[in-house]
């Protein structure tokens, strides 16, 4: 599946403008390692006389993505090879061996790593953990549809966790988004490009005179206007995330997103209930003094929400149970019933647990007692 090359989500085939970034479409392949790369690098080449690169793995603003074998420590490394627009910008470069040096020191179960900035023949490349996955706006793209709350809260709690981490060490993040959110196929959620995307994007905009619009929709209205920014800033790309991957677009979307994220309400979610909207709306207020005080606080809020429903009383009027015991059933019918609850389990909301579960119990019995009757 081809994914776009500014913001890493997937794109439906036929697609000329992305549908995350509202960029005009440039793509690579996720598994693609050929067509034209940075400075014609191709697999196979040597880097800083230890990382072999393997296969072309992203292609961004920033540059390409390469997945490299460490030839001296036999582990796999990704090396993202800098463009020569942000490199040749003193200023810029500056800023990024600043933002290397700070994010190399940051150890998180939860953050990709970043080991070293090298330079060679005049080509630039930093060193970072190799993470197996894809990113959160990739999946959201190749899903189709929005998550549920309960499906991204471990991932959400992941990030939160790292992000808080990073802000008591005195490191924002500052672009903070689902392209920037990977997921490993264990469920590991890991948080990229510390600062350093941020620092591209800000190049590129001074460059070609275009606000880089991949990162606007997350962007708090304090730091779109350039004002002093804090770990609530965070907070309010994390909630616009959150909101995006619930939803199925980031609050503001279309129209002028820059007026839209200083002054308009974003609206609230279908679908979730009005509870859950007012605590994901807290953490996109307008003023960073009216959200919550840190990344883990709006996840816990979201969580002890969620938690609440599944020990809520049914209502008479839905207190239904569609598997009720049916006398005389075959074989056959039954476990097309415990087919049935098996199913309805696995996708029923969390407020209908407790009384799935003590059908699928009665249900597990009458199998049981028809077991031992023939």
């Amino acid at each position: 599946m081809a994914i776009c090359a500014h913001c890493g989500a997937g794109l439906p085939p036929g697609t000329n403008v992305c549908p995350g970034c509202k960029k005009p479409v440039s793509t690579v392949d996720d598994n693609d390692d050929t067509g034209s790369t940075l400075y014609g690098v191709r697999p196979d080449t040597v880097l800083g006389g230890r990382f072999r690169l393997m296969r072309r793995i992203g292609s961004g603003g920033m540059g390409d993505v390469w997945l490299a074998e460490d030839t001296e420590l036999h582990e796999q490394a990704a090396i993202k090879i800098l463009r020569d627009t942000l490199v040749g910008d003193s200023e810029a470069l500056g800023d990024l061996k600043k933002e290397v040096a700070v994010t190399r020191k940051l150890r998180h179960p939860n953050i990709v790593a970043v080991f070293d900035l090298h330079i060679e023949s005049g080509l630039y490349f930093i060193v970072m953990e190799y993470v197996e996955g894809c990113t959160l706006a990739h999946a959201l793209a190749k899903r189709g549809i929005p998550f549920e709350l309960a499906e991204i809260l471990p991932w959400a709690r992941q990030m939160a966790t790292a992000l808080d981490y990073a802000h008591q060490q005195g490191v924002l993040h500052r672009d903070v988004k689902p392209a920037n959110m990977l997921l490993t196929h264990d469920g590991t959620a890991k948080l990229a490009d510390f600062g350093i995307a941020r620092i591209a994007e800000d190049t590129e905009t001074k460059v070609t005179g275009r606000e880089a619009s991949g990162t606007l929709p997350y962007m708090s209205p304090e730091q779109l206007m350039g004002e002093p920014c804090d770990n609530r800033s965070d907070l309010y790309s994390l909630a616009a995330s959150l909101y995006e991957l619930l939803s199925g677009k980031p609050p503001f979307h279309t129209g002028s997103i820059a007026t839209q994220i200083q002054f308009k309400p974003p609206q609230q979610i279908d679908g979730l209930s009005g509870s859950a909207n007012e605590m994901l709306l807290h953490g996109l207020a307008k003023a960073k003094e009216d959200r919550q005080t840190t990344c883990l606080e709006l996840v816990e809020q979201l969580h002890d929400w969620l938690d609440q429903q599944a020990f809520l009383p049914v209502p008479d009027k839905e207190r239904k149970n569609p598997f009720a015991r049916v006398d005389g059933c075959k074989k056959l019918e039954q476990k097309m019933r415990l087919t049935e609850l098996f199913e309805r389990l696995e996708h029923c909301r969390r407020a209908e647990i407790r009384q799935v579960l003590d059908a699928l119990e009665d249900a597990l019995a009458d199998e049981e007692r028809r077991q031992n009757a023939y």
